[in-house]
């Protein structure tokens, strides 16, 4: 570790000491291990990361220092010289935020806020592509050694009991209050240890259909499920079931790591968190923020430019509800290959594999300019303990792609490095809200159902506690309202795993399977041999069936734009007159009153 190469002085005189320390949090690793020169992307910095300095640098300032400008500077000096330059320079200073303040004390047993996304998801499941509506959810299984019943289900009441969101309630007018824990309340569970292989084997597979497909009820506290199967051989498979609206990934994470620590000791002692959500969301929803004000003016400046979601081959609107994951795993080797490719670039390795995302999906979708909905999570620092809360914090981005082209998959990158970096940016005002924004402009429905979500930045979603007791994830799937194709990428046991969560029948099936075969032989094809290998091709039998779908539906209607789902070509009352024509039966009206 050198010298400081700039002079720090006022409020950033420390900033050099900070962003390390801030860094070497977000990366697990000692500040001092953080050298001056080190390069952002290369030490394993994302947009996470590098999002918790700018954020604490407003913070202590009131200087909104652009995430763009943040990604330029490339090395931990050069993020330290941008910071003194803002801190040096008052004609580059804006405003900023105070901080949001935190209520002395909220009510969360009466009802408060959804936050932006959760509201999403709530009229997201009334509205939705599919011919049934859908609630978001995860949904895990895993795979261990025996399981102790009554040790599970006390573990189970004790979680409930510290994490309130896990008992929330949904209302009917969008709102959300915590109720206490049945006191009938059990763990169920089933008993399948006398079943033979074949039984066992295909009574599994209905517990998953059923548990794993089945929507949610966020009205009736229907939040967060526990189920668990004792098996043959003292071994257990343990269900997890969350609604998206009341835990995001960490806090997910956060919530299967209690689970396993109050199953090996329930009376390790427990610190409640000084912070709520409800009195995060409460200050979250007091408004006020200018960065938000500036950020929602950068967005509907833009709104008449932002490209459609991707068009993509239609397939059966009309059949029934069904998820489905495709998945692959990338072994260590291969993972650190990617890293290294994406450190080469200057991008985060979330970057290159949007990039790669897009590309697919663009060579077989019918605009090629598209946009791709992005989650981020974010948590503002209201108080010390708001990392440990369970609840929705998540946020959206919309990138806009611009895939095919004559350029490189080097120059692609980079390109959209820069548009994420925009967006990434101008984040305080949410996709979600953007959303709204162009829908209220424009007679058709404007939808972003292609989604990206990277987990990278959270680190390992399972650790090895968890596993230790529960064992590690057998099965996973997950389902969002208007979601089509939600790609994750995550990272476990130090590999990359990359999932795709497709919403079966609505794009053709055989589309679907072709990019992501394409997705991952890409993938494979660089993390061995470079940038300038390949580039998505569709293979001809896509070709052919994309043909021949266009051209029996112009027999039919002389229209081949049904043929495609996606773009932004749907108005709301087509939208209404396609499901009734291939449902007619569909209850179209539900009054409460």
């Amino acid at each position: 570790m050198g010298d400081h190469p700039v002079p720090l002085e006022g409020l950033i005189q420390n900033a050099s000491d900070k962003v390390r320390e801030l860094l070497a949090g977000k990366l697990d690793a000692d500040p001092e291990e953080i050298g001056w020169d080190d390069e952002l992307t290369a030490i394993g910095v994302d947009s996470i990361a590098l999002m918790a300095v700018l954020e604490w640098f407003l913070a202590v300032s009131g200087v909104r220092v652009p995430y763009a400008d943040a990604v330029a500077s490339r090395t931990v000096a050069g993020l330290g010289r941008l910071l003194a330059s803002y801190g040096s320079e008052p004609c580059r200073v804006d405003p900023g935020r105070a901080p949001a303040p935190v209520p002395a004390q909220v009510d969360d047993a009466q009802p408060f806020a959804l936050s932006v996304m959760s509201q999403a998801y709530w009229a997201g499941q009334h509205i939705d592509e599919g011919a049934e509506s859908v609630v978001a959810h995860f949904y895990h299984e895993f795979d261990g050694a025996a399981i102790d019943p009554r040790r599970m289900e006390h573990a189970c009441r004790l979680l409930y009991e510290r994490n309130p969101m896990l008992r929330a309630v949904v209302t009917a007018d969008g709102a959300q209050y915590v109720r206490p824990l049945p006191d009938d309340w059990a763990l169920p569970v089933d008993d399948l240890r006398d079943f033979d292989e074949a039984g066992l084997t295909a009574r599994l597979q209905e517990i998953r259909e059923q548990r794993a497909q089945q929507n949610m009820r966020p009205d009736r506290g229907e939040v967060f499920q526990v189920w668990l199967a004792l098996l043959p051989e003292g071994r257990s498979r343990t269900f997890v079931k969350l609604y998206m609206g009341v835990g995001d990934a960490l806090s997910f994470k956060m919530a299967l790591e209690q689970l396993a620590a109050l199953y090996k000791d329930p009376d390790e002692p427990w610190d409640e968190p000084g912070m709520t959500y409800a009195q995060y969301i409460t200050a979250m929803a007091a408004g006020g923020d200018p960065v938000r004000e500036a950020d929602r003016q950068w967005w509907l400046e833009r709104l008449d430019r932002m490209h459609e979601a991707p068009s993509l081959p239609a397939g059966d609107l009309g059949a029934p509800l069904h998820s489905r994951r495709l998945a692959h795993r990338f072994e260590a080797d291969e993972w650190a290959a990617l890293q290294g490719l994406a450190a080469d670039l200057g991008v985060t390795p979330t970057v290159l594999l949007l990039t790669v995302f897009g590309e697919v999906i663009g060579a077989w979708s019918e605009n090629r300019d598209l946009v791709i909905n992005m989650p981020v999570f974010r948590r503002e620092e209201l108080h010390p303990d708001v990392m440990r809360i369970v609840g929705d914090f998540t946020g959206s981005l919309l990138v806009d792609l611009s895939t095919g082209g004559d350029e490189s998959l080097a120059e692609k990158v980079r390109i959209n490095a820069v548009q994420v970096a925009d967006a990434l940016g101008h984040s305080h005002y949410s996709g979600v809200e953007v959303l709204r924004d162009l829908n209220r402009s424009s007679v058709e429905r404007r939808t972003a159902p292609i989604v990206f979500t990277s987990a990278i930045g959270i680190g390992e979603l399972f650790g090895p506690d968890f596993m230790e007791v529960f064992g590690p994830p057998s099965w996973v799937v997950s389902q969002g309202p208007t979601v089509l194709v939600d790609c994750q990428v995550s990272v476990l046991g130090g590999c990359l795993c990359v999932n795709w969560d497709v919403r079966e029948h609505v794009i053709d099936d055989s589309a679907v399977d072709a990019m992501f075969a394409a997705f991952t032989t890409w993938l494979d094809s660089i993390a061995r041999n470079g940038a300038a290998d390949g580039s998505a091709v569709v293979p001809e039998t896509q070709l052919s069936v994309r043909r021949d779908r266009v051209a029996a539906l112009n027999r039919v209607s002389g229209d081949s734009s049904s043929s495609f789902v996606g773009g932004g070509g749907c108005c709301l009352h087509g939208r209404f007159f396609e499901v009734a024509g291939a449902d007619p039966g569909r209850v179209a009206v539900i009054d409460e009153q």
